[in-house]
């Protein structure tokens, strides 16, 4: 307490003591903090003294992880977790009651409400007072990890391709995501996720992200619903206003300085043509009487996911888009990125899901390849590189549990450099990563 160790039982004189039990390092934790202290706050107003016990970190760690709710509730800090293990307590965030006499009046482990309700219910009981009202769960977040590639990492031919279409369906990864380079040796986006919906039957697929400026609307969105109509609901659209690359931005006949206005007038018309009947259309660039495309998606409504950082690009997202999935980036500026998405949409009478924001996560096996790291240092030189690039599969889960924590549940992990053998490598992704999913 306050880096001065003290013994529990200076804790229980005449109370006794209610403790929610945190580990900072779970996702758990921090969701639960709002209800935690909700519950604590209660118990105090009876003759019980009530603590926050912080496990894994010092008192400075502790008060980091609480914020200002340090100063309304003592804050017990357990760095080597010591007390957690004298307590008995094996899984965490944990609710425990302590009699004066250091023996236990009740407990419960993980996010149990129920449990947590035996517990509590059983100090009320001791106190006589009543007990405290308990909210429901907030609802499981459901995480989602997908496989993508592009840059030097390029499966390209029948076999290889093929097989890693394959190995993703059958080791249980949610997606599959192609990125798009005109100019680069990757496949073409459409065709590779034609070729892998043929292939399964539940891995869906996305591009990582799709170039909208230089397309027809009506084309794109046919496609796009075609695709949607054979894979049985599969397809997950997402667009983007294309790298800023002079050899890109000629291949799709859009300049710079006009992507986002022509972005701007063909998503929402794409959003008519997959929704109406028939579609009239007179804009600055658009211009279309009676147009209708046939088969309608499987998927209502279909959803469109934007990439981007830029805050305008944020805030487009937050006007049009219906989930946000940027790449190279970092768990901080993704929490960012979630508050102004979701601050735009609620300004234009809109709302994004919550479970709608992700990240593409790149990782590397050895050293960043050196075009790459030019290129991040060039659009981010205040961050070294290696806070954006994971370093192994290993140092790609400990990355992915930073981005869960800032807000984020569904991702692309994908290797920037050529893996020796793809199989291995989607087999490593799987296992360090897939238990995450829920």
């Amino acid at each position: 307490v306050g880096g001065e160790a003290r013994p529990l039982s200076q804790f229980l004189t005449t109370f006794p003591l209610a403790a929610v039990v945190l580990d900072p390092f779970t996702h758990e934790s921090s969701w639960l903090l709002d209800t935690a202290h909700r519950i604590l706050t209660i118990f105090r107003e009876a003759d019980v003294r009530v603590a926050f016990l912080v496990t894994g970190a010092g008192i400075e760690g502790a008060s980091q992880f609480l914020g200002p709710l340090t100063d309304q509730i003592l804050t017990l800090a357990d760095p080597n977790r010591s007390m957690v293990r004298s307590l008995g307590l094996e899984t965490l965030p944990a609710f425990v009651a302590i009699r004066q006499n250091g023996s236990i009046i009740g407990s419960a482990e993980g996010w149990d409400p129920e449990a947590w309700r035996l517990a509590a219910t059983e100090l009320a009981d001791m106190t006589m007072w009543s007990r405290p009202h308990w909210a429901d769960p907030p609802a499981t977040v459901h995480i989602r990890v997908g496989f993508g590639f592009g840059g030097v990492a390029r499966p390209d031919d029948h076999q290889t391709f093929g097989h890693l279409v394959d190995d993703l369906e059958l080791l249980g990864f949610d997606s599959l995501w192609v990125s798009e380079r005109a100019g680069g040796a990757t496949l073409d986006p459409m065709v590779a996720m034609a070729y892998a919906a043929g292939r399964t039957e539940r891995l869906k697929f996305g591009p990582a992200v799709m170039v909208l400026p230089g397309r027809n609307p009506v084309l794109c969105a046919k496609a796009l619903a075609s695709l949607d109509r054979i894979s049985n609901g599969r397809a997950l659209p997402a667009f983007g206003l294309g790298i800023a690359d002079n050899a890109e931005q000629q291949a799709f006949g859009v300049k710079r300085s006009e992507r986002a206005a022509w972005f701007d007038e063909a998503l929402p018309l794409i959003r008519r043509l997959w929704t109406e009947d028939v579609v009239d259309h007179h804009g600055e660039r658009f211009s279309l009487d009676g147009v209708r495309i046939l088969p309608k998606p499987v998927q209502d409504p279909f959803e469109v996911w934007l990439g981007g950082q830029a805050p305008s690009e944020l805030r487009r997202c937050g006007r049009l888009g219906d989930g946000w999935l940027p790449s190279f980036t970092t768990p901080a500026a993704v929490a960012d990125g979630i508050r102004l998405v979701s601050e735009t949409a609620t300004a234009h009478g809109r709302s994004i899901d919550p479970e709608h924001f992700g990240a593409l996560v790149p990782f590397v096996h050895g050293a960043i390849p050196q075009r790459f790291a030019q290129r991040l240092r060039t659009r981010q030189p205040d961050l070294d590189p290696a806070e954006i690039v994971a370093s192994g599969i290993r140092g790609l889960r400990s990355r992915l549990e930073e981005f869960i924590s800032a807000g984020a549940s569904k991702f692309v992990a994908f290797p920037l450099d050529e893996p020796d053998d793809w199989h291995s490598t989607v087999v490593e992704v799987a296992d360090e990563l897939l238990p995450l999913q829920t």
